[in-house]
């Protein structure tokens, strides 16, 4: 990933440290889980490098494969189907193809399947060569052809190396000779690609050939179970390179998405509990064929967990085999001893036997089993997280696992439940899953908060306890609830201040209780690392000073106490997810100001995207209703940092989305805070004017030209009158600082050319040369344009011609108070890059340097002289 982030950045610089050499990369990404880290990664290393950008620096394009994708305003779905103009094209450049290539064009078919539209006839024809074969006679061509369709057509992009082809058909034929003719007559189906790495990559020629040749031979009696085993026995029973175990593991147990519906949330996707392969095996040839395969490549593959997980998986899902399952759940376990992903299945197994006995002498049993493998699987995620650093993301399941286990028991109203957890266990597991839900969003399943929110109120209808629904009743028990807590800061606190007036209340109580504890007026704020994150967010609520308040001594040492505090309670376990915001900054005074997440959730109607999805993609900050609550704090962006100015002091805060911190620049956003502390949200920048300029987004263009043409034509035809412009005033004249002992004065310098982009440029590098080095520069501007006329005389007479006109280009970097002992330096370098063609010079301010800025203009001023007469 470091790697991928330094090209990025030796592109978008271009091996240089100046501006003018940047261009935007455009970086095309096949996984959707590495964005997040990717842009951290790029980020850091401008900021490390000191770039300032002037453009964006990269644009990410998800590019994946996938079956079915949602149909939504986020994707950008590319169909099998041509424009009018493309078919056109197409049709032209078949022409040219056959008076090129004559006979030989019809086996392009890659290009002829696009030039057809992407005709399923066009792909049967091609394919007819499958029609005569039978399973009682199959050569080995046949064989491996049919091995290669499915692994295409399963695992887009996959390949085999012309070897492994050779030493499959060895079996058959032992002479040495050229694969294209040993694969006859099947040859014109495949492609040859050389590769200096691999040697000849084979694969089908197109992904809609492998997948008809797949059902030709499925339909002929070869099936794809059949092909699955030989494809394992034949080509994986030796020493099998990392790419092809790659290949089958993606096969075999990559799981891919559906679509189901639902009566509330509407259309949702899910997971697949198997990959694609088996689940068509399992459609067409039963459960026990799909059974067979995994089996097979359990024994090929016997140091690898993941067959035998997929198998376990199998078997206790759609066979109800809990002795098998439990047997490779237990393999899967012993090959992988320190994954907790794997550990957790035997703890699956266990749950789904569990919900399927009714005696209670067997329930009680297995119920000690699942909980014994749901809490090692929980130590393994620990380890996981905090020792080995072996994955980003913290496994649940464990945990969620033993609630599950004890839910069912208590439903089953079984009086062993001590025996199998102890009730502080389970109000530890709860509180965590809360927390886990409430402060982060899931990443990637989003019904996985519902679950575990399912799982913990189950738990708690029984037991009782601080529970969310607890918190619905009045306003006076809740107070008196939190009154015997006193100092109780947990998550369900937090997630339950669902109106104004329980915001109001609570926090009342919180600052009388830090008030309490200290002797002085000012309430004592918890700056020890060691307090919980929700201490620290409390106090940084109470000391966030409003409009004419003063708190800014301690407000960056708290908001950096709550980082450390996060970091040491919840970091681990939250890497991988978006953290949610908790609170708001809104317009109002004191307390009144606090405004929680759900107050605005509570402006949509229940189930609404924006509030479900819209906080991590600022969204929900364009609405009129969140912008009428919410405060906007003024700020700036400098080097990749956002800061939030508050009564002239800079205090350094998170942002919401890291790309609208990739120039420089004024800007003012909403303040917002999660459990890790204040974040901006809905950045946009000030001009100087202090007035709001809409951020850019590449995500939304913005008005076509056809609708920018619209909106300028109704423009001309209304009515409305533009103001007159302000008249500017005259620039006057700033005193000239000074030289000291220690330090030059007021300095000009002067870069000058003919060529205005070079000396533009030149310019620009001085300016943040003297940025880097911490040299004040008191302003930047332009000298008007000199022109020169180069005059040549005839060679026959005395009269002169203009042979060309030269305009020379003069910019200034004013430097106020140069350190004495930085300018040799600071001229060393800039002479070191001065371009060719360009002069530099560097002279003390004057006011004659000052009035040379604007152009002369006697005839006014002796219209002027005229009227003072």
């Amino acid at each position: 990933m470091t790697n991928v982030a330094n090209e990025v950045i030796n592109l978008y610089t271009a091996g240089s440290r100046t501006t003018s050499h940047q261009n935007t990369v455009l970086l095309l990404v096949n996984s959707e889980q590495i964005l997040k880290d990717l842009e951290d990664r790029i980020m850091n290393t401008i900021a490390e490098q000191e770039i300032v950008t002037r453009m964006p620096v990269v644009i990410f394009l998800s590019c994946i494969r996938k079956v079915s994708v949602a149909q939504n305003v986020k994707n950008v779905v590319l169909k099998d189907e041509l424009s009018d103009t493309e078919k056109q094209k197409f049709d032209e450049k078949k022409k040219e193809l056959s008076l090129k290539y004559k006979d030989k064009c019809e086996q392009f078919h890659g290009f002829n399947i696009m030039q057809t539209n992407f005709s399923e006839d066009y792909v049967e024809q091609a394919c007819e060569v499958f029609s005569s074969d039978r399973r009682t006679n199959r050569s080995r061509n046949t064989q491996l052809v049919a091995c290669l369709s499915l692994l295409n057509d399963y695992v887009p992009g996959s390949y085999l190396t012309e070897s492994q082809c050779l030493d499959f058909l060895k079996h058959e034929d032992d002479s040495h000779g050229d694969l294209e003719v040993k694969m006859e007559p099947f040859s014109h189906l495949i492609t040859f690609q050389q590769d200096e790495r691999s040697g000849k990559k084979v694969r089908m020629a197109h992904r809609m050939i492998a997948q008809q040749c797949t059902d030709l031979m499925s339909d002929e009696g070869v099936t794809r179970s059949d092909t699955a085993i030989n494809f394992l026995t034949c080509l994986c029973s030796k020493r099998v390179p990392p790419y092809l175990l790659g290949f089958v593991k993606d096969m075999l147990t990559k799981r891919g998405t559906k679509k189901e519906e639902n009566p509330i949330s509407g259309t949702t996707t899910e997971e697949e509990w198997f990959s694609r392969l088996i689940l068509d095996i399992k459609e067409n040839e039963g459960s026990a064929k799909s059974a067979s395969v995994l089996e097979e490549a359990s024994e090929q593959f016997d140091k690898n967990p993941f067959f035998p997980q997929a198998l376990a998986r199998f078997y206790y899902i759609e066979l109800n085999d809990y002795n098998l399952a439990e047997m490779w759940a237990e393999q899967a376990k012993d090959r992988d001893p320190q994954n907790s992903f794997v550990a957790d299945t035997l703890g699956q197994v266990y749950k789904k036997h569990l919900k399927s006995l009714k005696e209670s002498s067997e329930i009680q049993k297995i119920a000690k089993e699942a909980i014994k493998a749901f809490k090692h699987a929980e130590r393994l995620a620990e380890n996981e997280i905090k020792e080995h650093g072996t994955t980003k993301v913290f496994n649940t399941a464990g945990m969620l696992g033993c609630l599950e286990i004890y839910n069912h028991c208590q439903i089953k109203n079984n009086n062993f439940l001590n025996d199998l957890l102890s009730r502080d266990e389970v109000e530890q597991k709860c509180t965590f899953l809360e927390k886990y839900v409430i402060y982060s969003k899931p990443a990637m399943m989003k019904n996985y908060a519902t679950k575990i929110s399912k799982a913990t109120e189950c738990y708690r209808s029984y037991v009782g306890g601080s529970q969310p629904k607890q918190f619905k009743q009045t306003d006076t028990s809740f107070i008196q609830r939190l009154k015997q807590i006193l100092d109780d800061t947990s998550t369900v606190v937090l997630s339950c201040l669902d109106t104004e007036s329980k915001v109001k209340k609570i926090t009342t109580w919180w600052e009388e209780i830090f008030q309490r504890s200290s002797s002085k007026s000012e309430p004592k704020m918890p700056l020890d690392h060691k307090d919980k994150p929700e201490l620290h967010l409390v106090s940084l609520l109470l000391c966030w000073p409003t409009d004419g308040e003063v708190k800014c001594e301690i407000l960056s040492q708290v908001i950096q106490c709550m980082h450390d505090s996060y970091k040491h309670a919840y970091e681990a376990y939250f890497r991988s997810r978006y953290l949610r915001p908790l609170f708001f900054i809104g317009k109002g005074q004191g307390l009144d100001r606090i405004v929680h997440r759900k107050v605005l959730e509570g402006l949509f109607p229940e189930g609404n995207e924006e509030t479900e999805e819209d906080w991590s993609n600022d969204k929900i900050f364009h609405d009129p209703m969140v912008q009428e609550r919410l405060l906007k704090v003024e700020g700036v962006v400098r080097k990749h940092r956002i800061y939030a100015t508050i009564d002239g002091k800079e205090i350094k805060v998170e942002a919401n989305l890291r790309k609208s911190l990739w120039r420089a620049r004024q800007v003012s956003f909403y303040l917002g805070f999660t459990i890790r502390g204040p974040v901006a949200f809905g950045i946009q920048t000030r001009n100087r004017t202090n007035e709001v300029v809409s951020e850019m987004d590449i995500s939304d263009p913005g008005p076509s030209t056809s609708e920018q043409t619209d909106i300028m034509r109704a423009l001309k035809s209304s009515s409305y009158i533009m103001p007159p412009k302000k008249k500017k005033d005259r620039q006057q004249m700033k005193s000239i600082m000074a030289a000291t002992e220690t330090a030059y004065g007021t300095l000009n310098v002067k870069v000058s050319g003919f060529d205005m982009t070079m000396v533009e440029h030149y310019s620009q590098y001085i300016h943040n040369l003297c940025n880097r080095f911490g040299i004040k520069v008191a302003e930047c501007y332009a000298l008007p344009t000199k022109t020169t006329e180069v005059m040549l005389m005839q060679e026959q007479g005395t009269k002169m011609y203009v042979d060309s006109i030269l305009k020379t280009h003069e910019r200034v970097v004013q430097l106020s108070s140069l350190n004495a002992a930085l300018c040799p330096v600071f001229m060393e370098v800039v002479l070191k890059n001065q371009p060719e063609g360009v002069q530099l010079s560097v002279k003390e301010h004057t006011e004659a340097d000052f009035h040379s800025r604007f152009k002369a203009r006697p005839e006014l001023e002796g219209l002027i002289a005229q009227m003072g007469d």
